[in-house]
């Protein structure tokens, strides 16, 4: 009888766990990514500010 319960009790938690969310996120914020973002988008500034300048001057 005893051994019963104990099944049924590993089965009973087994099967919730699988069930639940994880209570960490499964990514963890990447900073390289962010840092890489940033610095492409003010590459991106600078090209189209040259881009700009460079209408300007050929008007």
């Amino acid at each position: 009888m005893l051994l019963w319960v104990f099944f049924l009790v590993t089965l009973t938690l087994s099967s919730v766990s699988h069930g639940s969310l994880p209570s960490q996120p499964l990514r963890i914020p990447r900073y390289a990514d962010a840092i890489f973002t940033n610095s492409y988008r003010k590459v991106l500034g600078h090209l189209s500010a040259h881009k700009l300048l460079q209408d300007i001057m050929n008007r």
